[in-house]
């Protein structure tokens, strides 16, 4: 029995050893998976070669870096990682140019995993290449930085005065990566004759965090220039003329350009350096080139360090007052602004010590402060102080919420030097309407200042007290056209009898904005002319051409008084009621007036109402241009040429405009050189815009050598008057 038992278990031993000879080795069906039409499937047998760690996989799996999908290929370059296989180092490197930014990390760091003495040899190596493009260089330059071999420095210094951007700012990037090893030979290179490099080794500077830049980079915040640098040569620049198009020479940056960059990359490379830079750069709030203060106190508005809070505080005070505007523009920075957005940025810390400053004796300083604290939040404890700090930082609105407690004070701020704060002041007491406002805004009805008078005039309209009457009567007859429209205004708005004479007077205004407002002002008080004649003024000014036109003959002799208006839309309104009146007078003042770009078609249209036929080539020629008959124009182009000529050298300006415009739209070739002799003898900013932006390449020459001529480096759109004309579009 014993014997048969042993027998069995031979057996069944033997069977044992059979099923462990016919396991499934899990690397071979992982390599035969990566053959599989599935990516996902591909992806899964990269996760068990991973973790099987069999070196069998490595050269599949650098096959698997040409793979399509994108997660296969991240996948195998993770793998390969792992393995940590010098086969790999090649296969990596050649891919680190290809994918994405995502695929492109991975890969960097899959190399780290190398052999990293072997592999950061290799990327130096092949670094030296010169046909690599910029993407193949940048792409070997991030890998070093994601090594950080300290041999790989002297490889990259150069690379900072790369032209291609790419390059440098991956060089740039890489050095700040290596750190410690990388700090002497920047330092050294900001002492490099060419700005780009000094910058682009500020800027690595402030990358490796290393305290031993501090120093280098405060002088270089200072003397930016070494005395070797070569200064870049100044381009010459055309004048630029600010249209629809713009003509500007590309420039060569200034010295002053080029060392403000250089500044501002070691400003920006101090305020990555931490605390250990917050006292050398207070010190720079003390020198005398402004943007030296400028940008240390940028740098310390960063760095947040509340040791910078008196110090930034104290330049704040130093500056109020003083105007260094022009020297501040003249470097490409504001010094003010930059110490106040620092405070801004200091936060909590700054809120305190600014309060005091509320109190200060200038009041520059007490505005400065003000606006600072409003972005930080501040509340002022009382209703008093509230008014107060809400009047420094000019928040109008807000005091009229408050009401009352805030009449006083802005009635003394109707006594403030600044403009500003006296015209806010008066716009927010007649907003308050509170009767004490009265005298004080009486007062100032003589100020100076044009802008402060109309808010002043405005305010005692909405205050609505008769004692304002008469002082406000004088205003109107007064000779700023501007203060005389709301003056009427705020006359109508009170509507007191004793306004209704003067108001009447200014209907006959040479203005048509006091013209009108007049007439505004008679209307809300329910004027009713007592005669005819008067209506019809009446009317005429309150540009009611409708009821005009139904007056009969007696509306004639003024509408055609309109005709020479200053003002289109009065000129406009007047044709277009003459037209309506059917007086055949009007035949006579409406193509008198037809020579008038912006009107022309208007003119010929009453005067075709009224039966009109041209009397001469002249009026022939103007219903044409009535009509923009460029076909009769054309076919009768030497009648046409004679009489525009004519009226270009007339002297008369709306003639001279008229001819211009259409003699441009018509866009017959052989007119060129009477039109350049045009814009050199009597040329206006209007004609050399029009010529700048007609199409015509002789015309738009002609334009930038009147404008050097004259002067012009900016030539503005017109903001007014009719419409354009382009070259031909007849």
């Amino acid at each position: 029995m014993a014997h048969r038992a042993s027998f069995r278990w031979l057996v069944c031993l033997l069977f044992a050893g059979l099923a462990g000879c016919i396991r499934t080795d899990p690397v071979e069906a992982a390599l035969k998976k990566l053959g599989d039409p599935s990516a996902p499937a591909r992806r899964q047998a990269i996760d068990v070669l991973r973790q099987q760690h069999d070196p069998r996989a490595v050269e599949p799996l650098i096959a698997c870096l040409d793979d399509q999908d994108d997660d296969v290929r991240a996948a195998a370059v993770d793998a390969l990682g792992a393995f940590g296989d010098s086969r790999a180092i090649e296969p990596l490197i050649a891919h680190l140019a290809t994918g994405d930014e995502e695929l492109h990390q991975k890969i960097i760091a899959a190399l780290g995993k190398q052999d990293r003495a072997r592999t950061s040899k290799r990327l130096i190596s092949l670094l030296q290449d010169k046909k690599l493009d910029p993407t193949q260089a940048s792409a070997l330059i991030a890998a070093l930085g994601g090594l950080r071999p300290a041999e790989a420095v002297d490889a990259l210094i150069p690379r900072l005065a790369d032209d291609n951007e790419q390059i440098s700012g991956a060089a740039i990037k890489a050095l700040g990566q290596i750190g410690a090893p990388a700090v002497t030979p920047l330092i050294a290179s900001l002492n490099n004759t060419a700005a780009r490099v000094r910058a682009n080794a500020a800027e690595a500077l402030g990358l490796t965090g290393d305290p031993r830049a501090i120093g280098p980079l405060i002088d270089c915040l200072k003397q930016p220039s070494p005395p070797a640098a070569e200064s870049p040569t100044d381009a010459a620049t055309n004048e630029k003329m600010a249209d629809e198009k713009t003509y500007d020479t590309p420039q060569t940056p200034s010295p002053a350009d080029v060392d403000l960059s250089v500044r501002q990359k070691a400003a920006e490379a101090l305020a990555r350096l931490g605390p250990s830079a917050v006292e050398p750069l207070i010190s720079c709030l003390t020198e005398q080139d402004p943007s030296v203060r400028s940008l240390a106190a940028a740098a310390l508005g960063q760095l947040r360090d509340a040791r910078a809070v008196k110090p930034l505080i104290g330049c704040m005070t130093d500056l109020a007052g003083k105007n260094t505007s022009e020297e501040e523009n003249a470097e490409g920075v504001n010094v003010h602004q930059s110490v106040l957005d620092a405070l801004v940025s200091l936060g909590e810390p700054a809120i305190k010590p600014l309060v005091a400053c509320l109190a200060d004796k200038d009041v520059q300083v007490r505005r400065d402060t003000a606006d600072v604290l409003g972005q930080l939040h501040y509340q002022p404890a009382g209703i008093d102080e509230k008014v107060a700090f809400l009047i420094l930082r000019r928040s109008w609105d807000d005091l009229v919420k408050l009401g009352s407690p805030a009449v006083g004070p802005l009635i003394d701020c109707l006594q403030d030097e600044d403009a500003d704060q006296r015209q806010g002041a008066a716009r927010a007491l007649g907003e308050l309407n509170d009767k004490r406002a009265v005298e004080p805004l009486i007062v100032r009805l003589q100020d100076d200042i044009l802008d402060v008078r109309r808010s002043v005039v405005g305010a005692l309209g909405a205050l609505g007290d008769k004692r304002a009457v008469k002082p406000l009567i004088e205003v109107f007859k007064s000779n700023d056209v501007s203060v005389e429209a709301a003056a009427a205004e705020a006359l109508g708005a009170l509507g007191d009898s004793q306004a209704v004479g003067p108001l009447v007077e200014g209907l006959t205004d040479a203005n048509a904005g006091v013209r009108q407002a007049a007439a505004q002002a008679l209307d809300k008080m329910h004027y009713q002319p007592a005669k005819a004649d008067d209506l019809i003024v009446y009317l005429v000014a309150l540009q009611a051409w409708d009821k005009v036109a139904k007056m009969g003959p007696a509306a004639f002799g003024p509408l055609a008084a309109r005709l020479s208006d200053q003002d289109i839309d009065v000129r406009q309104g007047a044709v277009d009621a003459l037209g309506d009146l059917g007086d055949k007078r009007a035949v006579t003042p409406l193509s008198q007036a037809l020579p008038d770009w912006d009107l022309n078609a208007g003119l010929v249209s009453a005067l075709d109402k009224l039966g009109w036929k041209p009397a001469s080539d002249a009026e022939q020629v103007y219903a044409w241009i009535g009509h923009k008959d460029s076909s009769h124009l054309k076919q009768a182009w030497e009648k046409t040429q004679q009489v525009l000529l004519d009226d270009a050298g007339s002297g008369d300006s709306r003639k001279v405009r008229n001819a211009v415009f259409t003699l441009v739209a018509l866009g017959e070739p052989k007119i060129v050189d009477d039109l350049t002799q045009i814009l050199d003898d009597q040329g206006t900013q209007e004609l050399a815009e029009l010529y700048l932006n007609c199409g015509n390449d002789k015309l738009e020459k002609a334009a930038q050598e009147w404008a050097s001529s004259h002067g012009y480096t900016t030539i503005s759109l017109p903001t007014s008057g009719g419409g354009r004309a382009s070259w031909g579009s007849w």
